[in-house]
Order: structure tokens, then C-alpha cells, then sequence
């Protein structure tokens, strides 16, 4: 095994959540993630590739992943907490996270430098969008989202999508995301259109209290 490859899965290890003792809410089996995912600059601002810490299959965003909670807000603070981990590691490395802007376009030879290292696959055909829709062929921007994990909610997959797309259809637009966007997994489905500069406890209350209310 490479020296690169060893220190990735030392990271995933030292970075992989472990599973809650005991979750509370209605039902223990119905539990929600959430994962955000940042770019990352430099002490000069320039945007970097992250060193350090998690990096997504993209190679040029970290993310932060949460412990699956039971209760939203849990779920919600787990995941506040990997992120204030990756700041205290990429102070390390002189670096920083972007969390004001979660729509840009990156430099090629940034993109170029994360494809070589990183070499990200195709689309997986998990996943879809519920209406159809994708983005333009000549789209340019790169995304940082965050994305939110159902477990044991197959059948409620598509009243789930519609709800949260109402809710925050404003944020989606204004961060030129698409609504609509899941992959399915072993655990569930994932929600994948929100913007990572989303407040992640607004939507954990709307996910507690609200969701499965929404017309």
C-alpha cells in the first residue's frame, strides 16, 4: 500500500463516526445525517485542495459528516461538531474553510489537480431527480451542498423530496441548484439539494416537527 493511500485510510478511521449508544425519537430505525461539504482556501484566500482532513470523491471539497441521530437536531449538532473538528485541522495546515459562498466556479488547474489525484468516477446510477431535471450541458459552477440522510424511509422517499424542496426552494434557487435531487443507499436515500450555506438547525426543526406535516 502507497504512503498516500495509508494516510487516506488512517484519516477515514480517525474521522468515521461511531454509532450513538442509545437514539432517541418515535422510532429508533428512522434515523437522519447530515453531511456538508466546504471549500477551502489558503492563509492568502486562495482556494485550495483540502490537506488533513476528510475530502469528498471530487477531491477539492472536505465534508463534514455527522453521526445518524434518531432526533433531527442531534443529528444536526454531530454534524456542527465534525465541522469545528476540520477548522481545528486545517489551522494545521494553514488553511481555512469557505462557508459564506457554496457556488463558484473553481480554477481548471485546481479541478485538474483533484481529478488526477482523486480520479472521480461517473455519475452513479443511484441517483436521480425527482422531476427530471439536470443541470445544463455548458454548466460551469462547482457546488458545496449539504446533504441529508434517511434511513428506513424508502416509501416516504418522494413526499420527503417535495417537502424539503418547498420549504427551501428560496436557498436552492439562490445558490443555482437544481430541487428534486436523492441517491438512494444501502440505509435509505440521501437529499442532495440544499447549499452547504444552508442554517442546518432550521432545517433539523422542519425535519422534526414539520416535514411529513407539508402539503
Amino acid at each position: 500500500m502507497e504512503l498516500d493511500d495509508l494516510k487516506r485510510v488512517v484519516d477515514a478511521l480517525r474521522y468515521a463516526p461511531e454509532p450513538p449508544k442509545s437514539v432517541s425519537g418515535p422510532d429508533l430505525t428512522k434515523r437522519v445525517g447530515f453531511e456538508c461539504e466546504y471549500f477551502v482556501l489558503d492563509e492568502s484566500d486562495k482556494l485550495v485542495l483540502p490537506k488533513g482532513v476528510p475530502i469528498d470523491e471530487c477531491g477539492y471539497l472536505t465534508e463534514a459528516r455527522g453521526v445518524p441521530h434518531g432526533d433531527s437536531f442531534e443529528a444536526a449538532f454531530s454534524m456542527l461538531a465534525a465541522t469545528a473538528r476540520i477548522k481545528r485541522d486545517l489551522a494545521i495546515e494553514k488553511m481555512k474553510l469557505l462557508m459564506s459562498e457554496c457556488t463558484i466556479v473553481l480554477p481548471a488547474g485546481l479541478k485538474q489537480e483533484a481529478s488526477r489525484n482523486f480520479g472521480k468516477g461517473p455519475v452513479p446510477a443511484t441517483r436521480g431527480n425527482l422531476y427530471g431535471l439536470s443541470y445544463a450541458p455548458g454548466d460551469k459552477w462547482d457546488r458545496a451542498g449539504l446533504h441529508v440522510h434517511f434511513s428506513n424511509r424508502d416509501r416516504e422517499m418522494a413526499k420527503i423530496v417535495l417537502a424539503l424542496d418547498a420549504k427551501f426552494i428560496k436557498q436552492i434557487r439562490e445558490a443555482r441548484r437544481l430541487r428534486g435531487f436523492y441517491e438512494w443507499k444501502s440505509h435509505g436515500f440521501e437529499y442532495r439539494s440544499l447549499p452547504s450555506t444552508i442554517n442546518v438547525e432550521e432545517v433539523a426543526e422542519f425535519i422534526q416537527y414539520d416535514m411529513l406535516k407539508a402539503k
